[in-house]
């Protein structure tokens, strides 16, 4: 059927109490950020795809305010970690919208959406290639300028993700028509493979892996005492 425009704003509407509701019962910075980002996605955004090529852009600080969210939702205030993921996500959607859109250019065209891809498809491509190369930044060279410390296996995880990655961007920019869905698909897989990389290593496997030998009758004097630093610290019990 068809949705009104009434019964959809209505719609919206609901939606924004109850869900301001529910994250402020977590804590009201939280029900603000959300409320925020709600305004700037419905209010902003969404008009913009028909006025400007610049709404992917904007799109772009919607998909990193919800990180920020979870940071302050645990911690009570934006933490650094939440603040390099989230701006991992805001650099990461430019690559994978702009091969999205280029690869249903008509079908954005026919919804009468602005997309850089139908004025300057080399500059678009290009801004895949450059925001590629910083999100290697972010992820190879972040969380050690935060104080995070990695696991050993950690840098080649991300490093071939992301070599990968702009090689694919490059591919795009090169021969957008042949490569656009590459460059979009990847996206996906390249999210994957470092966030999963940020969760395991947040995990300290080191540490759970000493406890786990505990548990099976490894040497009793063995302690480990994870901190929420990132950092295993075996002591010997006396």
């Amino acid at each position: 059927g068809v949705v009104t425009r009434k019964n959809a704003l209505f719609l919206c509407a609901v939606e924004l109490l109850l869900g301001s509701f529910v994250l402020g019962l977590v804590n009201p910075t939280v029900a603000a950020l959300g409320a925020a980002n709600w305004v700037l996605y419905v209010a902003v955004y969404t008009p913009l795809k028909r006025v400007s090529a610049v709404n992917t852009w904007v799109g772009s600080i919607v998909g990193a305010v919800p990180p920020l969210m979870g940071g302050v939702a645990a911690a009570g205030t934006v933490t650094a970690p939440a603040a390099l993921l989230g701006t991992l996500l805001l650099v990461w959607q430019i690559p994978h919208f702009m091969g999205l859109s280029f690869h249903c250019r008509r079908d954005y065209k026919a919804a009468g959406y602005k997309m850089l891809v139908f004025y300057n498809p080399w500059r678009a491509s290009l801004y895949a290639v450059l925001m590629s190369l910083l999100m290697a930044i972010i992820t190879i060279g972040g969380p050690d300028a935060i104080g995070i410390t990695v696991e050993v296996w950690y840098y080649p995880t991300v490093l071939v993700a992301n070599a990968v990655m702009v090689y694919k961007a490059w591919l795009f920019h090169s021969d957008p028509k042949l490569h656009c869905r590459g460059c979009f698909v990847f996206s996906y897989v390249y999210l994957s493979i470092v966030l999963t990389a940020f969760v395991l290593n947040h995990a300290e496997p080191v540490g759970k892996l000493i406890a786990l030998c505990r548990r099976l009758g490894g040497n009793p004097s063995i302690n480990v005492n994870v901190d929420t630093s990132n950092n295993c610290v075996a002591e010997a019990e006396e």
